[in-house]
């Protein structure tokens, strides 16, 4: 991420606007390495919570019918590739 510091101290001579480029895209592509893997913990995390959350609903469900449909109202849909 660019701020104030980090810019001042890459533009002290030399090309103003060549070295605010050349940091830019360096700071693009560390963050979209940055976020890629926080996108895959948060993933990882959210499908624990799901399968939590699906099997909580099935050990308090009544019959399959209210399984399925309390299960649909939290937006887990049967057939999503999830261990329950």
């Amino acid at each position: 991420m660019l701020t104030p510091v980090t810019l001042r101290a890459f533009t002290r001579g030399g090309s103003e606007a060549g070295r605010r480029c050349q940091m830019a895209r360096a700071s693009t592509s560390t963050e979209r390495g940055w976020l890629a893997e926080v996108r895959a913990e948060e993933k990882v995390l959210r499908d624990a919570q799901e399968r939590k959350a699906a099997r909580t609903v099935a050990g308090h469900s009544t019959d399959a019918t209210e399984c399925a449909q309390l299960l649909e109202m939290l937006g887990l849909y049967p057939g999503q590739d999830r261990e329950v």
